[in-house]
């Protein structure tokens, strides 16, 4: 099965799941586990047993990147990361940043008047990743990226497919001195420098700040008193500035991408836009009368959901719908499959952004729609990100419509995310935004 899962991982699970049912038996390489979903098998593994599954040995290949921080680490290291971190993701602050984030949408929109229309097709992957980036320096590191920030997202996508095409490998040829190795060690130097970068900028800056690049600094073990190592406050400061932006930064490209295909749906969010807004900026206080434009996003999670799958590591037996799960063997919880299940979802690859209407959330079983992963380890930045793509959404799609190149291909790549394998050019066509009070 290894080679087929090396091609194409998300239809080799999607087959079985739909083939064998709630629990199936894979064997790849020299690893067995179970792929599980049955809600009731989730919720299990995923926060009522949570204790006894630790992150699979998959992530030691992400964890070789990142070091042993938030998303890596385990059991009472990881504890105390999180709690360090918690405040700054608290959801009153949060909503306080909802400015900063609105700022940055607002600078896209203004950046892309400059954008001549003879240009052609804009590359909305690269756009959005430099969006969300800022957002994540300016909200949770407070600074720039200085001479690196030019650098970071090529680095990270090098870096993120070294990782995802040897995720499944057996680990002897990962680190042979090829070329494509040569520019993953080059791409890691490029993301080190760019962290250490805003650490020392942090450090000869003036304290008093409320990031969590702050916090972090100011953090002490209760019970030795020790601040962070230098080491430790580099694989924390990494965690966050690339997983807090590549996942946001996708969510937002698949929804244009679906909205450039679905223009039923594109209408009717211009028409919540126009009519919520009257063609003012969007603030926090608009989004809860904005539901459409969350059903929207949330659909293009559910379809394309960028952490795409992730996995445990039995530490002691157990059982998953029946079978015995003898301790070591893996457990593959993957949201690409679950969205998916014709079990769960009508249409399931059809896009209809009103599956998410409080009615027919209220008919679905939990568990069954996983974009933030679920139980103790579920994403920290899950409300930073849906607010981040609501007003990056409101504000965009309010003066502008994107339009996918003619003729281009589009194919999900799943690597540690899914990304668009040959990038999302689209083409930005201005709009004219409808205000009552003109009517």
């Amino acid at each position: 099965m290894l080679p087929a899962v090396r091609r194409n991982p998300t239809a080799v699970f999607i087959t079985a799941a739909r083939r064998f049912g709630d629990v199936v038996h894979l064997k790849i390489g020299p690893r067995h586990g179970y792929l599980i979903t049955n809600p009731a098998d989730v919720r299990h593994v995923l926060q009522d047993n949570a204790r006894n599954y630790h992150k699979s040995p998959l992530y030691d290949k992400l964890r070789a990147v990142l070091g042993n921080g938030l998303l890596t680490s385990e059991d009472a290291f990881w504890l105390r990361q999180r709690r360090i971190a918690q405040p700054a993701f608290h959801h009153q602050r949060i909503a306080g940043l909802a400015g900063v984030m609105a700022q940055a949408a607002r600078e896209t929109a203004e950046r892309w008047k400059t954008i001549p229309s003879e240009k052609g097709p804009v590359d909305i992957d690269e756009e959005m990743m430099r969006l969300t980036r800022t957002v994540v320096l300016r909200t949770l590191l407070g600074g720039d990226l200085g001479p690196f920030a030019a650098r970071v997202d090529d680095a990270w996508t090098v870096v993120n497919q070294h990782i995802g095409e040897s995720f499944w490998s057996l680990g002897f040829t990962d680190r042979l001195p090829t070329p494509k190795y040569r520019r993953f060690l080059a791409a890691r130097a490029v993301l080190m420098g760019a962290v250490d970068y805003v650490i020392s900028h942090r450090r000869s800056s003036a304290a008093g700040s409320a990031d969590l690049l702050s916090m972090l600094l100011s953090a002490r073990d209760e019970e030795t008193g020790e601040a962070m190592t230098d080491n430790q406050l580099r694989v924390e400061v990494m965690t966050f500035l690339l997983a807090g932006q590549e996942t946001t930064s996708l969510a937002l490209t698949w929804t244009w991408y679906l909205l450039s295909q679905h223009p039923e749906a594109r209408h009717r969010l211009e028409e919540e836009i126009d009519s919520v807004l009257d063609g003012r900026p969007p603030e926090y206080t608009d989004l809860v009368h904005l539901p459409y434009t969350r059903r929207v996003i949330d659909e293009a999670m559910r379809l394309y959901p960028p952490a795409w799958g992730f996995s445990r590591q039995a530490l002691s037996d157990d059982r998953l719908g029946g079978f015995h799960l003898p301790h070591g063997w893996l457990v593959f919880v993957l949201p690409y499959v679950l969205h998916r299940l014709p079990a769960f979802w009508e249409a399931p690859d059809a896009f209809d952004p009103d599956r998410f209407s409080p009615e027919r959330n209220a008919e679905r079983p939990k568990f069954v729609y996983l974009p933030f992963g679920a139980g103790p380890r579920q994403c920290i930045g899950n409300q930073f990100a849906l607010i981040e793509a609501q007003l990056t959404v409101a504000t965009l799609a309010q003066v502008y419509r994107l339009r996918l190149a003619p003729g281009h291909r589009v194919e999900p790549w799943p690597l540690i995310t899914l990304r668009p394998r040959f990038g999302m050019p689209m083409v930005i066509e201005p709009r004219e935004r409808v205000c009552r009070s003109e009517d």
